[in-house]
């Protein structure tokens, strides 16, 4: 599913919601800078995943 935006995505796509809600405070802070850059759940997931390394 390819979408607007980030926020059009977890609003379309349950999977993306849960997943965004459940990310720690710091990362879903940065995710959301790069929010008109995230189109699809993958991006999500691969955006995340990229954060929460440099997280630990």
């Amino acid at each position: 599913m390819q979408t607007s935006d980030l926020y059009d995505l977890i609003a379309q796509d349950g999977r993306a919601h849960r997943f965004f809600a459940a990310l720690p405070d710091g990362v879903r802070d940065a995710v959301s800078w790069q929010a008109k850059s995230l189109h699809s759940f993958p991006e999500l997931q691969a955006c995340a995943q990229e954060l929460l390394s440099d997280y630990d």
